[in-house]
């Protein structure tokens, strides 16, 4: 099997098309894998700036309700004195 000079350029002609395929190939799965990232980082992304929307909100309905259970405790003890008043007023 005695290989002529043209048959050898014919091989490493294929060997080179081959090695630039793979380059190419490479190169767009890098790409590919930049984008999934980006793409996985972005939607990270909008889910923690829900979950500050969340946050924020249970935040602002906590101190309603704090603010709620004062008025509420003011508003006993006003009725817990008109009370103790009546009665010390019965007796």
């Amino acid at each position: 099997m005695d290989l002529t000079s043209n048959q050898v350029i014919r091989f490493q002609t294929l060997i080179q098309a081959l090695t630039f395929v793979t380059l190419v190939f490479g190169t767009a799965s890098v790409f590919i894998m930049i984008g999934r990232r980006d793409a996985t980082i972005q939607h990270s992304q909008e889910r923690v700036n829900e979950l500050w929307d969340i946050t924020q909100e249970l935040v602002k309905s906590q101190v309603l309700s704090v603010a709620n259970d004062g008025d509420h405790e003011r508003q006993l003890n006003d009725l817990k004195a008109r009370i103790i008043a009546l009665e010390n007023t019965r007796d």
